[in-house]
């Protein structure tokens, strides 16, 4: 964007807004109009032609006085955050959130006292399927560029005592970050940063390699033959390895058979609830090994284990939830996802959101909805439109909190699927009792397209119509078998 004077323009399309900028695009010159007043309210996009374009900018204290206004609960639920929280084997604060069933996202923000959890890291690049992702720190400094050495007046010292985050437009890609000066509220340091181009995705923790004695975690781990049989698998329905696709899915199954038999061979099930090993030949508990054995335990980095076996979506319904309600039990999570797991200490008890993504996907899989709730941040695609890693099935909205369907619509464009873009738009009517989705397929649909609709709590679904014919439903699912060339589909529920 190329700033510009700001003249008067006669048509006065933004009333009460400064333009602040002029820019090009598709041949066009573009004039940006702001508040400069206040740091949130809309960016206003206006072309000579006439056409507008209002985007929505959100922004949310982040000081630690801000926080302590707004909070709807005590830190820790007031529990003793050492005796009754951290030291505690099975996640406490997760099951006092979910005792109601959906937790309230308040009360998840103010769980913890935020003020002293801030990371470097907190926020977030993506692009549209929310897989690619870069992290941002409380800076807006990436891994490479720190935007703020361009700001002479960040230098000074006083443009960090007082921040806000928010998003433009409402969504990732383009977190907002506030910098307001200490005394002169009308002062502040806008930054926002956008992802424009696709990000390599990788995977790379390889903490073992940089011990001297690695060799101790050159162990069969379950996520070694679940990953590799996924890999296997999707590399298989690749028409350039199509020679080796049958042997490599039998190889798959192969895999898949061992890795399932043993892992339900060694599951302690004399407890409660059953306990799953890290490693087939090993008895002591994760939290117990690194305690006795410190360094020399081969149960370090168990989180990333337990989330690879489950992000791979190769065990039956029945194994993936032992695993789930076993890393819950014993001290695998926190806050309701995956945790940096070490011995228990009365000072903390980390999460590590980065490693969450295939823990929270099987949530969402296995319909646990309201443990996935605590990821939906993370995984904002997911829960709108989430292909089934396995079969020709697309979820639909399997993962929207009824919360944000109360606020009246949530909606999504030209989301890439494997059977092409997909366009999402959910309204909740509570006036006429009724819950709409709308789904247009720019190629057409799977063989089963399974729409979840969240009706809100204490109702029931009475009724289900897909393009005005009556239908069955499950739950609160409707499973749908379109004809290959749909384009369209509305689904209408009433509770």
């Amino acid at each position: 964007m190329t700033l510009s004077p700001s003249d008067p323009d006669k048509k006065r399309p933004a009333d009460g807004l400064a333009a602040i900028g002029t820019f090009s695009y598709n041949g066009e010159t573009w004039k940006a109009y702001k508040n400069i007043a206040r740091c949130d309210g809309p960016l206003v996009l206006v072309v000579a032609s006439g056409t507008r374009r209002e985007i929505k900018r959100y922004v949310e204290a982040t000081s630690v006085e801000s926080l302590e206004l707004n909070r709807t609960l005590g830190p820790f639920f007031d529990l003793n955050s050492a005796n009754d929280v951290n030291l505690k084997q099975n996640d406490v604060l997760a099951e006092r959130l979910l005792q109601d069933g959906e937790p309230i996202e308040e009360h998840v923000r103010d769980v913890v006292n935020m003020g002293m959890a801030y990371g470097p890291w907190d926020a977030f690049l993506g692009n549209v399927e929310a897989n690619d992702t870069m992290t941002l720190n409380w800076q807006a400094t990436t891994k490479n560029y720190m935007p703020l050495v361009d700001e002479p007046e960040a230098a000074d010292g006083t443009h960090s005592n007082y921040t806000f985050d928010g998003l433009l437009g409402g969504w990732l890609p383009s977190p907002r970050k506030i910098f307001r000066g200490d005394v002169d509220t009308t002062d502040w340091i806008e930054v926002t940063t956008f992802a424009d181009v696709r990000l390599i995705s990788g995977w790379s923790e390889s903490d073992a390699l940089l011990r001297w004695d690695s060799w101790r975690w050159e162990k069969p781990y379950w996520n070694n033959g679940a990953f590799a049989a996924r890999g296997l698998k999707d590399l298989s329905k690749i028409a350039t390895f199509e020679q080796y696709a049958q042997d490599w899915q039998t190889r798959a199954a192969q895999l898949i058979n061992q890795t399932s038999h043993t892992l339900d061979a060694v599951i302690q099930r004399n407890l409660t609830p059953p306990y799953v090993p890290l490693l087939p030949n090993e008895t002591t508990h994760v939290l117990e090994d690194l305690e006795e054995q410190g360094n020399a335990s081969s149960q370090w980095w168990p989180r990333r284990v337990y989330s690879e076996l489950l992000q791979a979506s190769v065990l039956s319904s029945n194994l993936t939830d032992l695993v789930i309600n076993s890393m819950q039990a014993y001290g695998i999570t926190s806050l309701g996802v995956v945790a940096n797991v070490t011995p228990l200490r009365a000072e903390t008890r980390d999460i590590l959101g980065f490693i969450s993504y295939g823990y929270a996907l099987t949530l969402l899989l296995q319909d646990r909805l309201d443990e996935f709730s605590f990821a939906v941040p993370i995984l904002l695609r997911a829960a709108l439109l989430l292909d089934h890693p396995n079969e020709e099935v697309l979820f639909v909205g399997r993962g929207v909190p009824r919360r944000w369907l109360s606020k009246g619509r949530v909606a999504i464009q030209k989301t890439p699927t494997k059977w092409g873009l997909v366009d999402l738009d959910i309204q909740l009517d509570e006036n006429a009792d009724s819950v709409t989705t709308v789904l247009g397929f720019e190629r057409g649909p799977p063989a089963e397209v399974r729409v979840k609709l969240r009706v809100p709590e204490g109702r029931e679904l009475k009724a289900v119509t897909v393009d005005g014919k009556a239908a069955e439903w499950q739950g609160e699912e409707v499973t749908l078998r379109l004809g290959a060339s749909t384009n369209n589909v509305t689904v209408v529920g009433n509770f």
